[in-house]
């Protein structure tokens, strides 16, 4: 779940929502995640991306 609009951030987090059709609130996904790796695009492709 994401955190209270004042809480102040500790890790990168993402939400996404979904509606259809579009614009409207019959049908709604919410999705949420949070950054559990990056890496600088100089150091090329991440192992798990087959690089």
């Amino acid at each position: 779940m994401p955190d209270p609009p004042d809480a102040v951030a500790t890790e990168a987090k993402m939400v996404i929502a979904v509606c259809h059709p579009k614009f409207s609130g019959a049908e709604r996904i919410v999705a949420y995640t949070s950054l559990d790796n990056s890496m600088a695009k100089a150091e090329g492709t991440p192992a798990e991306l087959g690089g």
